[in-house]
């Protein structure tokens, strides 16, 4: 029997999910740089504004109004995933937003239209390490054997203990574990049980799929 396109189309997924758990480090610097409160969001917004060409004048006021010591720091973060570029014109550089940081940008946005501000600032404020990228993707993939639109989607504890056999340490289990429950993504119930919300869970996938088309072109043109 032919596979149909749906199943096919499920494989291309998981395919794409095991790539992500691979280079969930480089997800996770990609995440914070984009999402870290530090500063009062001052990348995010960097990155908004520079929708259009930007001087370092509009970059300092920007700064100012954050507070914050010194701004080239950021820069540098954004530039490192080119997100922004820069333009020498004169005694004056131009920050350009790339086609990355569009994308960049309007994956922010859609996480946070699709599961509301609140919970898209738990998200955010958790700022992930690798573990618990790894781990909630694990997860995802595993349940991703059931409907992600049904309402309950849980492991039993030992389920999740197994899961998360692929840190060294059982401590870093429980961290990678507590950052994901206060994220709201891995929740710990009264039933004793630990829950996948699908619909929270399918939306950040889908964000951090997008942040992985981000990276890979990166992979890629290093590579070539």
């Amino acid at each position: 029997m032919l596979p149909t396109l749906a199943s096919f189309e499920n494989e291309m997924a998981r395919k794409k999910t095991e790539l992500m758990i691979k280079k969930a480090s480089v997800l996770a610097d990609l995440n914070r740089t984009l999402t870290s409160p530090g500063g009062g969001k001052f990348r995010i917004e960097l990155l908004q504004a520079c929708s259009t060409a930007s001087f370092c004048t509009e970059i300092e006021e920007l700064r100012t109004e954050k507070k914050l010591t010194e701004s080239e720091r950021h820069i540098h973060q954004l530039m490192r995933f080119k997100l922004i570029s820069v333009e020498n014109k004169g005694e004056h550089k131009i920050f350009y937003r790339t086609a990355n940081g569009e994308k960049a940008v309007n994956s922010v946005k859609a996480l946070t239209s699709r599961i509301g501000s609140e919970q898209a600032e738990k998200i955010f404020k958790a700022s992930f390490g690798e573990n618990s990228l790894r781990l909630f993707l694990k997860a995802y993939d595993k349940k991703c054997e059931e409907k992600l639109d049904e309402r309950r989607l849980f492991f039993t504890p030992s389920e999740l203990t197994r899961l998360s056999l692929f840190l060294p340490r059982t401590i870093e289990g429980i961290a990678a574990f507590e950052k994901l429950n206060d994220a709201g993504l891995l929740v710990y119930e009264d039933d004793g049980n630990i829950h996948l919300p699908p619909v929270i869970a399918r939306e950040f996938h889908c964000y951090l799929s997008d942040l992985y088309d981000i990276i890979k072109v990166k992979i890629f043109k290093r590579k070539g």
